[in-house]
């Protein structure tokens, strides 16, 4: 693998070719990948730098090249914290395991992000010189720790090749509007079915730490063919057994318990009798006990009330022989309460 360089100042309508610009030390190989690539390329300080995959060791290594001449032969490897080693042919100093190659400059802070896969999901790590990363304390996206296989099909979802744009403009020049996309693999279903996520993620800046630092949504889908309410932190595709419609926002799980106070996993579970489907969110452990196949882990809540969060409720529709969550005890009129999951996060 090796990269070449085409710039755009048209929004893509046409290009110009530099050629090649990066290349490995790796001789090809029969029967083996090689080389480096996978680039994801930030403007700081004047320079292009590329954040590219290393294939010899799994690392992700850094390039740079002046923004006023980009071309083959201006690119430098850093190697050793030396801006020394060519781009065509030099060795690389590979950063540390679990930082990814896909970059954005966040503008707000002015520190570099990179997207990983630690925590059993999609983690953000920062940087404030681009070489040296922090990482966030809790994942983007909780996908389960050793659940995720790339043989399809599978029984758990799969998401891969994460990236983030700015959501106003669309560049690695990052506000603190993001978009941050994916592609996603339903459980049970093969590559012939993957789709492109998008999700909006809206990120602020405080002065002293937080706990819990991420949230995802919660939100309830209806689906009135199949008569089946889907309460879910994941995307529903809209060819999954007809047409699901949001019906609900049910607020935010968090992605990874709070250390600090006792909290509930809970599942996204399905169950198909016949031609009946019927989802359940419900605390790890249950579903099997109850004849019911875990998706995914949705995400975390408390055990009980802290401030700024609200009660979230298992409730059944008896008529509709489905499972759906509430943030109301009369189950929004829907059905009857069976539980109280926990306490998830109103913002």
């Amino acid at each position: 693998m090796s990269t070449s360089l085409a710039i755009s100042n048209d929004y893509g309508l046409t290009w110009k070719d530099y050629g090649l610009i990066l290349t490995g030390t790796d001789s090809p190989t029969a029967n083996k990948i090689t080389g480096e690539d996978r680039v994801g390329v930030i403007v700081r300080d004047g320079y292009y730098y590329a954040y590219c995959g290393r294939y010899r060791d799994s690392r992700t290594i850094l390039a740079r090249a002046p923004v006023s001449d980009p071309g083959p032969g201006k690119w430098m490897k850093d190697f050793q914290s030396k801006w020394d080693q060519p781009g065509l042919g030099g060795d690389a100093t590979g950063l540390a395991r679990g930082v990814g190659d896909r970059t954005a400059l966040w503008t707000t802070t002015g520190q570099t992000l990179t997207l990983g896969w630690e925590h059993g999901g999609i983690t953000l790590l920062s940087s404030a010189d681009g070489i040296n990363f922090t990482q966030l304390r809790e994942p983007l996206m909780y996908v389960g720790a050793g659940r995720v296989s790339w043989s399809r099909p599978g029984p758990t979802e799969l998401i891969a090749y994460p990236v983030f744009l700015d959501a106003k403009t669309g560049s690695t020049q990052l506000s603190n509007s993001w978009l941050l996309a994916y592609m996603y693999v339903q459980p049970n279903e093969g590559m012939a079915k993957r789709y492109l996520v998008v999700r909006p993620v809206d990120v602020s800046v405080s002065n002293s730490p937080v706990t819990p630092q991420v949230g995802v949504q919660l939100s309830r889908w209806y689906n009135a063919t199949m008569h089946d309410r889907w309460s879910t932190t994941e995307a529903v595709p809209p060819g999954n057994g007809g047409a699901y419609q949001v019906e609900a926002n049910l607020g935010f799980l968090m992605t990874a318990a709070d250390p600090r106070r006792p909290s509930v996993e809970l599942e996204d579970c399905e169950s198909q009798q016949g031609q009946h489907q019927d989802h359940v969110l419900a605390p790890k452990g249950e579903c099997e006990r109850n004849g019911y196949q875990g998706q995914r882990t949705a995400g975390f809540v408390y055990a009980a009330p802290q401030p700024g969060t609200q009660p979230l409720y298992s409730c059944y529709s008896g008529s509709e022989r489905s499972h759906f969550a509430a943030i109301s005890q009369d189950c929004h009129h829907l059905g009857k309460q069976e539980a109280l999951l926990g306490y998830d996060l109103k913002e």
